[in-house]
């Protein structure tokens, strides 16, 4: 052996050594050995939720968190290998850990990793299905238009189980090859249009059950426009702009093709930004050359949007933080953090679900005071496990963000309450509760997510045992809900749910504004639109002489009424484009504003002549939690609070702050409708002065709706929902709407519109 040998042989076996360490001590470090090198080894490895109860069927889903050394956490789920103790009451996927009902009993789950073992007790009741059902129960689209259908079965013990996923969906009925199904999605689409009464039937399967079939109903309504949205964007260098590809049909439905839209970049600047391929999502790389914008791009089969335009500036990022920067929880108590990005233009960008967590002691050693959930969707909640100071660190990429600290008090638990104390929905609405925690040192602590927070309805066939704090109406009634954590449940009468009906009288279905519905403001012959007004929508005047709008006509935007800027009329989410539209003037030829106006009239005609509920209405108190009524006299609509439902007068209605706002109340049903009525012909049904309208419980601006001959809505009003008025409308000076002013229905003479001055109108999604 010479010199040089008897140099190098032993370094290259030293280096191999190292290597090998190195090896082991990343296998260590994820398999629960011994640390080697100074690597983090595993001294915790547990399965969660610990207890879990399913239907036969049912199935839970188990995750496996490994924790360090050096106090970090890590979710393990899918290296771990899962097995069940009794297959014959639950299986489990190895590699997933997710778990299914076979029969009633218990099993043990467990999962292993390197030579580590962690279990979760699983019972499975004995609880029955007892529907199994497709909603909605029936649905109307145009040709290429799509409705997502789900398959949910319920049980005995209130449990719900989706089986969209699950299921085996088809066709059928004769006009079944009217519409496709996905087998596998319940995604259904138009392919041509139904006969009359012979509406496409939609079933779905799982396993032995078949459930409640739908029916669907494809319309000869035509695609009128399919834009990128919003038109244009400004993002920095790594910044994040999602885009929407909508499409319209001529009955207004609109259908958000985002995620079944093929995305790309065109245009000189197309490589100074990405955008997702399947989900509109752009991402700055470089800046773009001044004037030349990265052009947005999305089709749908042999559809091409109009496409919009995305420019990378030079801003810089100047801060990433983890908020809040200091939290305090007890033991098991759970704290949200979030990953804040901060750019020199002052633009932000939520990294929380894209960034990697982990969680150190400080100072290091001893038992590791909080873990971290999955990165990804639900990153950056950090549970308390031991009494101390943790670190809570968020990277993303190269970017190391400052870190928060999170103290681990020794508090306990004395008691747990749940709000709000009294709720009420309709059958198939939600009510989210908040889980408090009061703890020992007079501090509280938000539970309402923890792991370690159980949740129950007392009536499970009323209301489903609530899910994160999230209950569910099954059946008229009521329920009361609790919630458990650390050995304490909240008062059993703590929190009554009230589960009604769901409203089918004579305000349902909704009015069908079809070819009317994109528009902000409509006349029949005759508009004024002072100075400083804006329109994001449509405006038309379809009976309107020549010199009620001017202008040279062109597309989008080309109108010029008085006073009203082409910019004016602006586009907006779902509404596009912004078009003046006259005889002369706009896209629309005169059959097509002909067409309008009788859309306007057909809903107009339609509301006026549903029967309301003779229930008199004459005080705030007498119209709390009535499904419409009647108001025996002129009537202040300040401080009143109306469920969903029609309400109607011979009077004028007014609209001050004298009591407050007027607060439209869905009680947790996005799609409720509310129909406020005057029947007077001749006088206003409205006059305001200064007041509001007020939406809560899921109450929407689009499903709110004014009939009335003659509208007022006075200076400095905040109204919302859609007029339909047989002649005049006014908007006092600064008057905003969310929802549209149509006046003219009648389509008769003195079908005017006036906008004083600075009102905004924005049509409602």
């Amino acid at each position: 052996m010479n010199g040089l040998e008897r140099v190098t042989r032993p370094l290259m076996w030293l280096m191999a050594l190292l290597l090998a360490a190195l090896v082991a001590g990343c296998g260590g470090g994820a398999g629960g050995g011994a640390p080697i090198l100074g690597l983090p080894g595993v001294v915790s490895f547990a399965v969660t939720p610990a207890t879990a109860t399913i239907p036969v069927t049912g199935v839970q889903q188990y995750k496996a968190i490994a924790t360090y050394s050096d106090g970090s956490s890590r979710d393990v789920t899918a290296t771990s290998v899962w097995s069940s103790g009794t297959a014959a009451v639950a299986t489990v996927v190895p590699t997933t850990g997710l778990a299914t009902g076979v029969s009633s009993g218990i099993s043990v789950i467990t999962a292993t990793l390197g030579g580590r073992t962690a279990t979760a007790n699983l019972t499975v009741s004995a609880a029955t299905s007892t529907s199994f059902k497709i909603t909605p129960t029936s649905a109307i689209i145009p040709v290429s238009g799509t409705q997502q259908f789900a398959a949910i079965q319920t049980f005995s013990d209130g449990t719900t189980i989706d089986r969209t996923t699950t299921a085996l969906w088809s066709t059928s009925g004769a006009s079944a090859a009217n519409a496709t199904v996905g087998a596998a999605t319940g995604l259904a689409t138009g392919v041509t249009v139904t006969p009359a009464g012979t509406p496409v039937i939609v079933n779905a399967t799982f396993g032995a059950l078949v459930a409640t079939p739908a029916t669907l109903i494809v319309n000869a309504a035509t695609s009128v426009s399919f834009v990128v949205k919003p038109t244009t964007a400004s993002v920095p260098v790594s910044g994040i702009q999602q885009f929407a590809a909508i499409q319209t049909f001529s009955d207004g439905t609109t259908f958000d093709r985002t995620t079944t839209s093929a995305w790309s970049t065109g245009g000189a600047s197309a490589a100074n930004a990405t955008v997702g391929a399947a989900t509109g999502l752009a991402t700055g790389v470089t800046v773009t050359p001044a004037g030349v914008p990265v052009i947005i791009n999305a089709t749908f089969g042999a559809l091409v949007a109009t496409p919009a335009n995305l420019t990378v500036n030079a801003a810089t990022s100047v801060s990433f933080v983890v908020k809040p920067t200091t939290a305090s929880v007890p033991l098991n108590g759970t704290q949200q953090f979030a990953a804040i990005q901060t750019f020199s233009d002052g633009t932000t960008f939520d990294r929380t679900t894209t960034s990697a967590w982990t969680s150190v002691n400080v100072p290091a050693g001893g038992p590791v005071v909080a873990t971290l959930s999955v990165n990804g969707p639900g990153g950056g909640l950090a549970t308390g496990t031991a009494v101390g100071t943790s670190s809570i660190n968020a990277t993303f990429g190269a970017l190391v963000a400052t870190p928060a600290t999170l103290t681990v008090t020794a508090a306990t638990v004395t008691s747990v309450s749940v709000t709000p104390p009294a709720a009420s929905i309709v059958v198939g609405a939600t009510q989210q509760y908040t889980a408090l925690a009061i703890l020992s040192d007079g501090s509280s602590s938000d539970v309402t997510l923890n792991p370690g927070t159980t949740w129950a309805s007392a009536s499970p066939l009323v209301a489903a045992n609530p899910v994160a704090g999230l209950a569910t109406g099954l059946t008229a009634g009521t329920a009361n809900i609790t919630a458990s954590f650390g050995g304490k449940t909240s008062p059993a009468a703590g929190a009554i749910l009230t589960v009604t009906a769901v409203n089918t009288g004579p305000v349902t279905p909704a009015p069908n504004l079809k070819t009317a519905a994109p528009f902000g403001i409509m006349a029949w012959d005759a508009m004024t639109i002072n100075l400083g007004s804006h329109i994001y929508g449509d405006v038309a005047l379809p009976g309107g002489v020549i010199a009620s709008v001017v202008g040279t006509g062109g597309v989008n935007d080309g109108g010029v009424a008085p006073n009203l800027t082409s910019s004016a009329v602006t586009n907006s989410a779902g509404v596009t484009p912004g078009q003046i539209n006259a005889t002369n003037n706009g896209t629309l030829t005169p059959a097509q504003l002909t067409q309008v106006q009788a859309d306007l009239n057909a809903a107009f005609l339609d509301l006026n002549t549903r029967v309301a509920p003779v229930t008199p209405l004459t005080t705030i108190a007498s119209a709390a939690n009535v499904p419409g009524g009647t108001f025996a006299a002129a009537t202040d609509l300040s401080g009143y609070v109306l469920s969903p439902g029609l309400y109607t007068c011979a009077c004028t209605y007014g609209l001050s702050s004298a009591s407050g706002p007027l607060v439209l109340d869905a009680k947790g049903n996005p799609n409720a409708i509310f129909v406020i009525r005057s029947s007077l012909v001749g006088p206003s049904g409205l006059t305001s002065t200064t007041g509001s309208v007020v939406l809560q419980g899921g109450a929407q601006a689009k499903n709110v709706f004014w009939v009335m001959d003659n509208v007022t809505v006075g200076a400095s009003t905040f109204f919302q929902g859609t007029v339909l008025a047989g002649h005049v409308i006014t908007l006092n000076g600064f008057a905003i709407v969310q929802g549209r002013m149509l006046a003219g229905a009648l389509g008769l003479v003195s079908g005017a519109i006036t906008l004083t001055g600075t009102n905004i109108v924005t049509v409602p999604q």
